[in-house]
């Protein structure tokens, strides 16, 4: 799916479950944000990763997925596979830290996960379901 871009695919994109996966693969990450959070001993500090934390599936549904694969995918047109460089640390922690529970939901409960199957790790921004 690396070389997919959604915007010259748009009509062959299921978006309702395209929207439903990447929700469950921020929900998945939330376990990973914890533990960075966990670290910190300041009641203010905590607090406010809580909010955070609840805020940012939406957040990423609504704001940080789309940006990123739009410029993904104009820096695509420009640099090629050079354009994965910024973005693999921000996929490996925020993104793709949720992908290893969401493999075990696949396994577990596979009618909540609308794909065939699930990678362990993926480093893509946004993963997208396709009209076959």
């Amino acid at each position: 799916m690396s070389n997919f871009n959604p915007l010259t695919n748009f009509n062959r994109v299921r978006w309702k479950e395209t929207l439903w996966l990447n929700f469950l693969r921020a929900v998945c990450v939330l376990p990973v944000l914890i533990g960075f959070t966990i670290v910190s001993e300041s009641t203010d500090s905590m607090i406010s990763a809580l909010y955070f934390m609840i805020m940012y599936p939406f957040f990423y549904l609504i704001v940080i997925a789309p940006i990123l694969v739009l410029v993904r995918a104009i820096w695509i047109v420009f640099l090629g596979r050079l354009a994965w460089i910024p973005i693999i640390p921000i996929s490996l922690i925020f993104i793709a830290g949720g992908d290893p529970i969401m493999f075990l939901l696949k396994k577990i409960k596979p009618e909540l996960v609308p794909l065939k199957q699930y990678p362990f790790i993926c480093l893509d921004v946004a993963m997208f379901v396709l009209k076959d």
